[in-house]
C-alpha cells in the first residue's frame, strides 16, 4: 500500500489524507 511520507508526491497526500498524518507522525518521531 502507498505510504504518505511525502516522497511519492501530492497524489499520495490526497489518497492517504486519512492515514497520512498517523504515518507521518510515526516516521517523523
Amino acid at each position: 500500500w502507498p505510504y504518505c511520507d511525502g516522497a511519492h508526491g501530492r497524489h499520495n497526500n490526497e489518497a492517504c489524507d486519512n492515514v497520512g498524518p498517523l504515518v507521518i507522525n510515526n516516521k517523523k518521531k
